[in-house]
């Protein structure tokens, strides 16, 4: 399978027309992922408020003795919402680490490829041929 990364030396001006747009879709991506993990950051502290709140009004619902600051905030990590929040969070974090580095690996592509361009000027991806101006002087020999 072809990833977007990949470069075909038989296609250089193909993976240059199609660079700008896997590029764009790719930041596009990014800020996507970016405001999915703001909103998970909104909803951690919506719920750590929330919760935070409900265990100051209520210690006894929470089997504390005493709502103090220590209390409450250990009490507030281990409840199960705060818990999934935590979670959902680190998860769109790595879903923006992931993008990120698609981003950071299609820079590299265009380094890659304004390479295999200057290589492909130079010849590099040539296949030898006869030279035919050289055969005809060996034929000229053999017949003297």
């Amino acid at each position: 399978e072809r990833r977007p990364v990949d470069i075909d030396p038989e296609r250089l001006d193909e993976c240059w027309q199609e660079q700008p747009r896997l590029m764009e879709d790719a930041c596009l991506e990014v800020a996507k992922a970016k405001c999915k993990q703001a909103e998970a950051k909104r909803l951690l502290d919506l719920t750590e408020a929330s919760l935070s709140l409900s265990i100051r009004k209520n210690p006894e619902n929470y089997e504390l003795a005493k709502a103090t600051e220590t209390a409450v905030v250990s009490t507030v990590i281990i409840q199960p919402d705060y818990q999934q929040y935590v979670k959902n969070l680190n998860d769109a974090k790595y879903d923006v680490d992931i993008r990120e580095a698609l981003v950071n690996a299609l820079v590299d592509r265009r380094k890659a490829l304004e390479d295999n361009v200057a290589l492909h000027g130079m010849g590099y991806f040539s296949v030898p041929r006869e030279n035919k101006s050289l055969f005809k002087s060996k034929v000229k020999v053999r017949e003297r």
